[in-house]
Parts: C-alpha cells; structure tokens; sequence
C-alpha cells in the first residue's frame, strides 16, 4: 500500500513522465527515499542529475534540450516545495547555512509533525517537551522558531524558503516590524535585498507583496488583542456573552506571552491616552521604525536616550546631533518633514521657567482644548530648542 500510494503522489508530482516516474520508484526501491516528503531534502544537483537520467517532457519550453532539462529540473523542486513547505525550507536552511535559523532548521527535521503553517509553536512544545529540552537554551529555541514561522507566513506562495531567508538576513522577525516602519520606507530599506529572490518579482515587488501580508497579520493581531485584553472589555452585561478563554491546557499563552509587559503606572495621567506616557509610546514607536541619516545608527541610538558622563556634559548630551535626523514622507505628496518633539501639557505640572541651556517648556494650552481641537492647534504644542550656553 505504501508502494502505491508513492507511486500515485510521484506521478502526479513529475507530471506523468514516465523515465522520471521510474528513477524515483527505483530510488525508493534502493531505500535513497521513502516517502514523497523525503524528496524535500534533495539539492538542486540532486533534480538535474534525475532529470538528467530521465530527460524532460516535450511539453516544456525551453529553445535547447539543455534548457528544457533546467526548466523542467526547477519545476519539480517548485513542486516539491509545494508539496512540503516546512521540510524543503528546513532542509534549505542547513543546506545553505542560514545563520539566524540553524537551530530552528534542525528542530524542523527532527520533529517532521511540525508544520510551520498550521503548527502552534508553543502548543506542540507543551506537548512535547522533549523536542527543545529544558532551561535557556530551550526558551532561545522556541523563540527562534517563532520568529521564523511568523516571517514564513509573510512570504507568497512561491519562492517562500528563499524569501524567508532573504527577510531573516535583513533582521526581520514579525508582521508589526514591518507595518512600524512604513510602506516606503520598508521597499526602500529592503527591496533591493529581494532582487532575484523571486523569478517572476523584482526586489520592489515583493517587498511591497511582504508589506501587504504584514499589514493583514498586524491588523489581525491587534483586533484579537482588542477583543480579549482586560483594559478593552472592562464592563461586563449580562445580555452579552463573556468572552472567557478555557482553562490552561496546551498553548493558552497569556496576554503578557502574546503582546508583552502589560504593567503601567495606576495615576491618572499614565493611564490617560493624552499623558505623558502615552506619548512617549507613540514617539519610540514612531523612532524606533525610521532610518536614520547615519546607516549604522538608529535613531535612538543616536540621540533619543543619551547618558551623559558627567554633570558638566548632561546639556551638551540631550542636544540631537545631524546624525539622528529622520525624514518622514507622506505617501500623498512629496512634502517632507522633520519631526519636532514636543511635550503634552499636564495639568499637574505648572509652566516651568526657561532652563539653564535656553529649553523653552512646553505649551499652556488647557488640556480640553487639545482634546477637543488637537489638529488645528498642533503646531502651538511644538517647543523648540535654542541652546545658548550649551551651543
């Protein structure tokens, strides 16, 4: 039975060739393959040398007999990607030595049930701990192992091992990464990356394909964040349904698991979507996604935390060097502007005097009034720098 079934998915995966169809069943025979996901291990010499011994279908193109063998070589690989996503990406990856996945790529072939897209990471661990092992080197594990799954299911169809690939070498590791950094600036920074990853799509392309797979996943993620996050659903009506989760079994990631450390400061202020630590968020969050002037630095490496040395060189130290400049585009026009940051008015802090360096404080504006009219008075929110002593 298992001969049969082979010999069935083997057809159908060379297309009815019946000289490939007969060296895989002998290469069975011989005890090289024993089943049709075996074939995701096979390298790119290993299909031309097959297709070598079996010819090509006179169905494929290719203006040479030479060429037509090439074609009809990638074919089958595509296929058997096809066939076997996760196998023929683990088997890629230790072929090719993918550093920032080798130990993923292992845990893949040792673990066959794993599938990177139906498989829940955290579930199959829990239910078998015996796969990663115990301690630090098994957390370092798992998480390497999300990280690719969540970049695997970024990628099209086709060519998904080798995208996959390409977006772990530029440091990408999740849909949000991706959604911070903005659709041009994401095809600007990484297109040219992708050129040749994909044999149908130029760099550009699929960076802007990756983009919008990244900005479905994201928005998911958020909305089911909305739904079952406590601060979300604090009232509670007995003609509506709770939304409880069941108990404990395999997989239940909390809150903290799914979106990080939920803790926050209880005042009024901190808990408020116009405080100060909101704002804060949202001006990490907004830097921490743009490119600086300088590649090697980011823009908060450059100056958005700074620790000064000494007493003498704490103002010299919070003043922005040109390197920490970003641009920031809008998709509508070519307008482009540089982000001047400011800070909220809080009625608990009373306007402050100028400072020694010449740091003006922040507006006076009532805090009803940029609540009720935030985009009409934005520019007044701004306080600009103009150091004297410190220059």
């Amino acid at each position: 039975m298992d001969a049969l079934q082979f010999s069935i998915g083997a057809a159908t995966l060379v297309g009815d060739h019946q000289p490939a169809l007969t060296r895989l069943v002998a290469e069975r025979a011989a005890g090289a393959v024993s089943t049709l996901r075996d074939l995701a291990a096979w390298s790119p010499a290993q299909w031309e040398t097959l297709v070598q011994a079996a010819d090509a279908p006179a169905q494929i193109p290719g203006a040479t007999a030479a060429e037509r063998r090439a074609n009809y070589a990638r074919t089958l690989e595509r296929a058997i990607e096809e066939l076997a996503p996760t196998a023929y990406l683990a088997h890629r990856f230790v072929r090719d030595a993918v550093p920032q996945a080798t130990a993923a790529a292992q845990f893949l072939i040792a673990n066959p049930e794993f599938d990177l897209v139906d498989s829940i990471a955290q579930v199959y661990v829990e239910e078998n701990p015996a796969s990663v092992g115990t301690g630090a080197p098994a957390a370092l594990l798992v998480a390497e192992i999300e990280r690719v799954q969540r970049v695997f299911n970024l990628t099209p169809r086709l060519h998904r091992a080798a995208t996959t690939a390409a977006l772990l070498g530029r440091d990408i590791g999740s849909a949000a990464e991706i959604v911070r950094m903005g659709f041009d600036d994401f095809v600007d920074t990484h297109g040219a990356a992708l050129e040749g990853t994909h044999p149908t799509l130029s760099g550009p392309a699929l960076a802007s394909l990756v983009f919008r797979r990244a900005t479905v996943r994201n928005a998911f993620s958020v909305t089911l964040m909305a739904q079952f996050e406590a601060p979300f659903n604090v009232l509670s009506f007995t003609s509506i349904a709770d939304n409880d989760l069941p108990g404990d079994g395999p997989g239940m990631a909390t809150l903290r698991t799914l979106f990080g450390s939920l803790d926050y400061c209880a005042c009024e202020h901190c808990r408020s979507v116009f405080g100060p630590a909101a704002y804060l968020v949202d001006l990490l969050s907004v830097l921490g996604g743009r490119p600086a002037v300088n590649p090697n630095r980011t823009v908060l490496e450059c100056c958005g935390i700074v620790v000064p040395t000494s007493p003498a060189s704490s103002c010299r130290a919070r003043t922005p060097t040109r390197c920490c400049r970003t641009s920031i585009s809008c998709s509508r026009c070519s307008r482009r502007w540089r982000p001047i940051p400011t800070r909220p008015w809080s009625p608990a802090r009373p306007a402050a005097a100028p400072r020694s360096c010449g740091w003006v404080p922040s507006t006076t504006i009532p805090e009803h009034t940029m609540i009720s009219r935030p985009t009409r008075i934005r520019g007044r929110f701004r306080s600009r720098c103009r150091p004297s002593g410190c220059a």
